[in-house]
């Protein structure tokens, strides 16, 4: 078992909370970045007696074997999310502690609540250490996890997350990190492996604030289309969905397997996107409208990126980025390439927390709604997870083949959504309107496909589109 232990007392990142009565005091944690957890949180109170328990609360992947003096504790994700547990003492202040722990995201509360005089806490101290405790090597590391994946084996939720962290940590080598993504996409992916995934990047990234009724716009690339001249549609539609009052950060990177990745086409437009939390916290604020680079808030998947790069095929990557929003959005228009890969993200998506998504396939593989023919669409809201159909020509939009709807490079797409602000109408203007309008029904703008277009074409049409692509570039100038 290897242990790293990381001190952060006086941590700028801790403070003390005293509620009025006297007797709650809240430990508040939000870690640097890389960081992991679990917490040893000792407190030394007035006698100097130590009061302490070790913790994984902010991991939400792991089972890790974990004591301190005579007080083990086994956490797991099949635990409640917070618990209490007493502490007797035979202090002459007669302390009985209750420590409680509650998971939000990476931030951490560890209240404790001393059933005894206020007067006992007038003298306070803490000591916040960072333990890092893995089995992973211990379980044979990289050699048993390929050796069991390749031969038929799926990984449980837990494992799946510490086999990320391994990667997020940078304790694998490009050629480990290669075998397990083609070995995986060979095998395919399980359910579960995806959403022990998406717990690790989700813990690992960097914490980012947004409206409830926030929504991303995106596809996750795959189809043959997108390699050879892909547009940028999810984030054109953006703009426009936007500007018809949706608000929308959209989680974004370079190219990976297309021409041009929502990033390469932002920076052709002139557009910031990569701004800094509070700075993108703004944005999103006064503009309705924010664009969280990738590597920006996943930093620790710097140490995948290269591989990706170089294998230049889709792996499970391009799935898990989505669902690993920073700002943890719970509602989202996904486009996905082949209604195989729908069903399993809609299944991800059932185990994580959502309000309202769309998750679609369009015609011949298309990872957004099509216009060159019919689209499938999984809906999850309320718990439950509906397929239907979606024919951009119910609404009136003018059906069209995959190369009239194609794009290019950054430049080449930059040049496309300019001439439809401009008022250009045409092929690449309908299959935005059609994906705008389906992001208008899942932010609640709208009840239906028919007024999302309606609303998307009007917005196009009397420059409310244009206006937020300047306001947007404008920002923070």
């Amino acid at each position: 078992m290897r242990i790293h232990q990381e001190p952060w007392t006086d941590h700028p990142y801790t403070s003390f909370d005293l509620a009025p009565d006297g007797v709650y005091l809240a430990k508040r944690v939000t870690p640097p970045a890389g960081a992991l957890l679990p917490h040893r949180f000792t407190l030394t109170c007035g006698s100097c007696l130590p009061i302490g328990g070790l913790f994984s609360a902010a991991l939400s992947f792991g089972s890790p074997r974990l004591a301190v003096s005579q007080h083990p504790v086994l956490w797991s994700p099949d635990l409640p999310q917070s618990y209490d547990r007493g502490h007797p003492s035979d202090s002459p202040d007669a302390f009985n502690v209750i420590d409680h722990v509650g998971l939000v995201g990476r931030r951490t509360t560890i209240g404790c609540l001393a059933r005894s005089s206020p007067s006992a806490l007038s003298v306070l101290h803490a000591e916040l250490c960072c333990v890092v405790v893995s089995d992973f090597s211990e379980r044979g590391g990289w050699p048993s996890l390929l050796g069991r994946i390749t031969s038929g084996e799926e990984l449980g939720r837990n494992e799946a997350g510490e086999v990320m962290t391994e990667i997020l940590e940078g304790r694998s080598t490009p050629v480990q990190i290669a075998a397990l993504l083609a070995s995986l996409k060979t095998r395919g992916e399980a359910v579960h492996e995806m959403a022990g995934f998406v717990d690790a990047m989700l813990a690992a990234s960097l914490p980012l604030t947004l409206p409830a009724a926030a929504i991303d716009i995106v596809g996750t690339g795959g189809s043959p289309h997108r390699r050879r001249h892909a547009l940028n549609v999810s984030t054109m539609a953006c703009f426009v969905a936007s500007a018809a009052g949706a608000v929308v950060c959209k989680h974004g990177n370079r190219k990976a397997s297309s021409t041009s990745g929502s990033t390469d086409f932002l920076e052709a437009l002139g557009v910031s996107f990569d701004l800094a939390p509070t700075e993108l916290e703004k944005c999103v604020s006064s503009t309705g409208l924010g664009f969280a680079f990738a590597r920006t808030y996943h930093p620790a998947m710097g140490h995948a990126g290269p591989v990706r790069a170089e294998m230049g095929i889709p792996t499970v990557f391009n799935m898990l980025g989505p669902m690993a929003h920073p700002g943890r959005v719970r509602r989202q228009l996904i486009g996905v390439s082949s209604q195989e890969r729908a069903e399993q993200v809609a299944a991800v998506l059932t185990e994580l927390t959502v309000d309202h998504v769309w998750v679609v396939v369009g015609d011949q593989g298309l990872d957004e709604l099509s216009t060159s023919g019919p689209s499938s669409v999984w809906e999850l809201k309320g718990g439950t997870v509906n397929q239907m159909p979606i024919d951009g020509t119910t609404y009136g939009l003018a059906s069209a083949t995959a190369e009239q709807v194609g794009g290019g490079d950054a430049t080449e797409n930059a040049a496309i959504f300019d001439r439809i602000l401009a008022g250009e109408a045409g092929p690449h203007r309908d299959i935005i309107v059609l994906n705008a309008a389906a992001a208008l029904v899942v932010a609640g703008v709208v009840d239906s496909v028919d007024s999302g277009v309606a609303l998307a074409q009007a917005v196009l049409d009397d420059g409310r589109a244009a206006a937020k692509l300047v306001e947007l570039k404008s920002f923070g100038n």
